[in-house]
């Protein structure tokens, strides 16, 4: 089964594309109470917003994403903790027996991870020009301070 053009987005924090393209709205670093829930159109290079009402109208039961996005997420605070998770997407679809399954990776690269002193632990390193072997350094380092 092909995976939706669409990918969820969980924001914790506001970062990238919120404080980008809602200037002034929320400083970056605000906590969202609860976490912001948005879908993006994939197929769009800049991954576009898309309105609810489009994803209905493709027959996605939107509450149902939302909530399965959400669990994820509280699922990935508890286990990265002490790390502050800031957003992160997935793409979700329908399996085969039709409920919801995350169809992507979670990875540094689909994330904003930091730590306790505010570093990046994530994707954010290779757009503010890390070079490779810092990049490689510091997700080897990630993955080492994860549980099991």
């Amino acid at each position: 089964m092909p995976a939706p053009p669409f990918e969820v987005i969980v924001k914790n924090r506001a970062v990238g594309s919120t404080v980008r393209k809602y200037p002034g709205l929320f400083p970056e670093g605000h906590v969202f109470h609860p976490p912001v829930v948005k879908f993006d159109f994939r197929i769009d290079p800049e991954d576009q917003p898309i309105g609810e009402d489009y994803l209905w109208g493709y027959g996605v039961d939107v509450e149902e994403f939302r909530h399965t996005a959400r669990q994820c997420n509280d699922c990935l605070r508890k286990w990265l903790e002490p790390l502050d998770l800031w957003d992160f997407c997935l793409i979700i679809g329908p399996g085969p027996e039709g409920d919801l399954i995350i169809n992507s990776e979670i990875s540094p690269d689909c994330m904003r991870l930091r730590d306790r002193q505010g570093n990046s632990l994530d994707k954010d390193l290779f757009r503010q020009g890390a070079g490779h072997e810092h990049i490689v350094s510091v997700w080897s380092g990630l993955v080492g301070r994860l549980p099991a």
